[in-house]
């Protein structure tokens, strides 16, 4: 059996608290306040030892009108809610706003259970069956039985109790398949000894004792020091139980009911969200700018909403939306929220969140729309992809589109994408960076465009310099090494030919007349005739009258990778160079290493031209020095 949490709904002095008492022996009314007002204020938690044995959380939450935003606090995590109605009072205002809350956090199993069953006629009894059925037609309630009990015969609440053995075995587990732990603080205390206590229920993933936790929104880590769940100390707890964690590495004071607990960076913050937002049958009219209170998990925020290609929203409908709030809070796309009235606060409906990143746009904006009907409706895999080609410029990583995407499955999906040949994968620094194809053509068009246009103005030039592409058309924050990958994607496109330090259309060709090509060959056999101690470059000027066209030349023959440039004044032969390069690696696996002097006995040079040589091949990351040698790099 998977652990779910249970929780009692009604209006006050219903019954609640005595239930939970006559179906646990525990008194969920803790607190003075509670006491001497005879109903319950705060959350009440305990448990219910099934027949099996096991133990399952059980929620209290508060009647009283006044403190129904506790109430949404408590419904936050419930699996199974008992709807409670007295016999005598029958269906009352809280009992329809529990119901409702109850519906909006999407809660679909429950029971109803009558209660004062002694103080009222059975006549009485039918009847408030009656308008239970009829209040909650069309809803799950149609689906739920219907109990009754008097709290002076405690017999009257077995069928209750084998009801609940039975329903907890058949409700659908809501964290299967979730990675990442949370947890919604409820309430915060000290334990002499022992230090600060949050309690709530775990949500995700299993949490285990030593686990490193971030607090949200402080973005504070602290560590798990001790779990327990309904009184039992544990190592770990799966998720969907109540549990309260001793945590360290914070003070109480720096934590409030509100809060939230989770794995590290997999939660995002906002004051600004995209939302799907459903307002409730027979309730008024929304406008556009209306303010509320949103309750999300166990945090309330005042805030406005800002209704997209509408001015208004009847009771019944939904719009997609955006809130516009006073506080910033902690969630995922996927969330559901309770949205409350201002005042009167009454609440009103609910909302789904679909981006935790509201952009600032106009509400008619219709690509805006689109996009966000999309998260609505979307698959997974129309979501995320979706997500990327409006992102691919900033090449997120896997976190980035977890947090803006919500989906569990995110990386299965980027799998499928990329073997698709829909989305490509940057990972030369050790981690992966997404962008999508339609972003790869747009840059493939937007380069070429400009190589075409530097050719024309450049014929003698090889191409263009790639630092200068790469400030042009790539964010800044992009490194060289990913910006590289991008050009090899492009290269193996065809559209364009990539050299060391150049780019140019893939059918660019450098066309050299009679007489350039003469001063060509002049250079070329210069450098093969001296091979490992190579001209100067004026000594290159004594042997062609047209210095201009010698240094247009020249720098071709750099560009194009025929010649390898060391420094300022040193230039080597490709062909020398790669012999160069050999001969070092094979002298140096001999002894795991090489000095200048073999160096130069090898290549059989000078100092300096064996000096500028290792220097380069220090600057390609083939060799490290390291005091008076140099050892050759495995990469």
């Amino acid at each position: 059996m998977r652990n779910i949490v249970i929780g009692t709904a009604g209006h006050i002095d219903h019954g609640k608290t005595t239930l939970v008492r006559n179906l646990t022996g525990i008194d969920t009314d803790t607190l003075p306040e509670e006491k001497k007002r005879g109903m319950t204020i705060n959350l009440g938690f305990t448990y219910l030892t099934l027949e099996s044995g096991k133990k399952i959380g059980l929620v209290d939450v508060p009647g009283h009108e006044k403190f129904i935003k506790n109430m949404v606090s408590g419904v936050s995590g419930i699996d199974f809610m008992i709807l409670i109605v007295a016999a005598d009072d029958g269906v009352m205002p809280q009992t329809r706003e529990h119901f409702n809350v109850i519906k909006l956090l999407g809660v679909k199993k429950g029971v109803v259970v009558i209660t004062k069953s002694d103080l009222v006629s059975t006549e009485r009894v039918a009847k408030v069956r009656n308008e239970i059925r009829k209040e909650f037609e069309g809803s799950f309630i149609d689906q739920c039985e219907i109990l009754e009990v008097n709290s002076l015969d405690l017999k009257s609440y077995e069928p209750l109790k084998k009801l609940l053995n039975y329903e907890v075995e058949n409700i659908k587990d809501k964290n299967k398949d979730k990675n990442n732990f949370r947890l919604h603080v409820d309430r915060v205390f000290n334990v002499k000894g022992f230090g600060t206590v949050v309690t709530g229920t775990s949500m995700g993933t299993l949490v285990h004792e030593g686990d490193i936790l971030t607090l949200y929104p402080q973005m504070k880590n602290v560590r798990v020091k001790g779990i327990q769940n309904h009184g039992e100390t544990l190592t770990s707890l799966k998720p969907g139980n109540r549990c309260a964690l001793n945590l360290g590495g914070v003070q109480v004071k720096d934590i409030k009911r509100g809060d939230i607990l989770g794995t590290p960076e997999t939660l995002s913050m906002s004051d600004r969200i995209d939302v799907n937002l459903h307002i409730l049958k027979g309730k008024k009219k929304i406008k556009n700018n209306h303010r509320i209170r949103l309750h999300l998990g166990t945090t309330e925020v005042i805030g406005r909403i800002k209704l997209f290609g509408k001015d208004d929203v009847e009771g019944g409908d939904e719009s997609l939306a955006q809130l516009l709030l006073e506080n910033t809070i902690v969630g995922l796309p996927g969330d559901i929220g309770i949205i409350r009235n201002f005042s009167p606060m009454d609440t009103i409906g609910n909302i789904k969140i679909l981006s935790m990143k509201g952009e600032r746009v106009k509400r008619k904006n219709s690509k805006y729309i689109d996009s966000l009907t999309n998260l609505l409706n979307g698959t997974s895999h129309n979501k995320i992809e979706s997500w990327i080609i409006k992102n691919s410029e900033f090449f997120p990583t896997l976190k980035d589109i977890l947090l803006a995407t919500g989906s569990e499955t995110a990386e299965e999906v980027l799998e499928s994408l990329i073997e698709d040949k829909k989305v490509f994968c940057l990972k030369e620094l050790g981690f992966k960076r997404y962008f999508h194809i339609n972003y790869l053509i747009k840059m493939e068009k937007e380069i070429s465009l400009l190589l075409k246009d530097y050719h024309e103005k450049n014929p003698l030039r090889s191409g263009a310099n790639k630092s200068e592409i790469k400030n042009k058309y790539f964010d800044k924050k992009l490194k060289v090494k990913n910006f590289n990958e991008i050009l090899d994607l492009l290269e193996k496109r065809k559209s364009i030919k990539v050299s060391e330090n150049t780019v140019h259309l893939s059918d660019f060709k450098i066309r050299l007349n009679k007489e350039q090509k003469k001063i060509k060959d002049i250079i070329l056999i210069k450098y093969k005739e001296q091979g490992f101690k190579p001209p100067k470059y004026i000594e290159l000027e004594t042997l062609v009258e047209d210095k201009k066209a010698l240094e247009k030349i020249h720098s071709i023959l750099i560009d194009t990778g025929l010649l390898i440039p060391l420094d300022e004044d040193i230039c080597f032969m490709k062909g020398f160079f790669n012999e160069g390069e050999k001969r070092i690696k094979e002298k140096a696996k001999e002894t795991g290493k090489i000095t200048l002097g073999e160096t130069r006995e090898i290549l059989g040079t000078s100092r300096k031209f064996a000096l500028a040589f290792l220097e380069k091949l220090d600057s390609m990351g083939i060799t490290k020095r390291i005091e008076d040698y140099r050892i050759v790099l495995s990469n």
